[in-house]
Order: structure tokens, then sequence, then C-alpha cells
């Protein structure tokens, strides 16, 4: 699925690179060598399409797990903060801590099949 996605969502292409070597970092638990920083500053500063990649990402993914007798789900999903200054973040019930505390809601929908499942977007 990685080696789908095309380079051109990403400033400047060497970007791309970085890109495929996190998600296959995250996809087997690798560590980035050393020195995290260059996946840090990928991560925090590179330019890059996320809506052309998102849009790439669905249409990749229809194609492998597409199936008739699919499922799309819905989930709310809280990630406790620490501090309330991120999107969507405020005192409310958490469930991740399963009581009220700082955190931030999120919504994920996903598709799955008998041919695997994927996470399709998410909103904050």
């Amino acid at each position: 699925m990685i080696t789908s996605i095309c380079p051109t969502f990403f400033w400047p292409k060497e970007q791309f690179l970085h890109f495929k070597n996190y998600i296959k970092g995250c996809i087997i638990g690798l560590s980035f060598g050393d020195d995290p920083q260059n996946m840090y500053h990928f991560m925090l500063y590179a330019k890059w399409d996320d809506v052309g990649l998102l849009h790439k990402f669905q249409m990749a993914a229809a194609k492998l797990f597409s199936h008739p007798d699919g499922m799309i789900t819905a989930d709310s999903t809280d990630f406790p903060k620490k501090r309330g200054n991120s999107a969507g973040a405020a005192r409310q019930y958490c469930g991740a801590s399963g009581q009220k505390a700082i955190c931030q809601a999120s919504v994920m929908a996903g598709y799955g099949s008998i041919f695997g499942h994927c996470l399709f977007d998410f909103f904050l």
C-alpha cells in the first residue's frame, strides 16, 4: 500500500522517503537509529498534501478491501492531555481514563471486510 502512494504529495520530494520510513517503522515497530530528530523534524515541519494523500489512500483501500459484506465503523476516541491547548481538548469525560479529565476527543471512521480493515477518516 505504501508503494502506491505518490511522492507528489510531499515537498521537497525527499520528504517522501522519510514518510515511507516513518510508516514502515510504525508498522513493524522499528526505531529510527540513534537520532530520532530526523523523523521528528519530518513530522513537525515537512510540507505535504494531507488531503490529497488521504484521498489517494482511501481510493487504494477501497480497491484492496472492498467487499459486498464490508462494514463501515464509526468510533469516538479520547486522548488524555496534560494541558487543554490542543484542538478539541477540554475537561470532559475521557473514555481512556474512565473519568472527567482534560482530553482531546475525536471521531474515527473505518472500514472492514474479509480482506482486512483500515482507518478511513478522522475528525478532531
